[in-house]
């Protein structure tokens, strides 16, 4: 399984999936659970703050609710990782390119681009400080 993660160079590959999570991690998935798979992936803890617990020199972060579930992750770039959105690395396009895919990937209803932070209320999905 932990093969298929892999891509380019050594590269762990994440899959941001709707309502699912940024594959390998899923929402709802007990902290205990992302922790053994990062692990295995070969990533210990960078730092763990109160219900935050923050991976791969900090560009993923995973927060847990109350009852230690996966409640949000989000990922930035880093050199180590591959993020795709519907087979499309996410962090090789401009912000507006990956605004407008978004948007007509998940049928989302029109909006103009926003580079501070816009929610596609269809898909729970947030581009967050594009513009930097």
């Amino acid at each position: 399984m932990f093969q298929q993660l892999f891509s380019r160079r050594g590269r762990t590959t994440f899959n941001i999936e709707p309502h699912v999570g940024i594959l390998p991690l899923k929402l709802e998935m007990p902290r205990n659970e992302v922790q053994r798979l990062m692990r295995n992936l070969g990533y210990g803890l960078s730092s763990s703050h109160d219900q935050s617990d923050y991976y791969i020199e900090s560009s993923v972060q995973v927060e847990f609710d109350a009852a230690e579930k996966a409640s949000f992750i989000g990922i930035s770039p880093h050199h180590e990782t591959d993020v795709l959105y519907n087979g499309k690395r996410v962090f090789e396009h401009e912000a507006e390119f990956v605004f407008s895919f978004i948007r007509e990937c998940g049928d989302e209803m029109y909006s103009e681009y926003e580079p501070r932070e816009y929610l596609f209320r269809k898909q729970i999905l947030t581009l967050w400080d594009a513009a930097e």
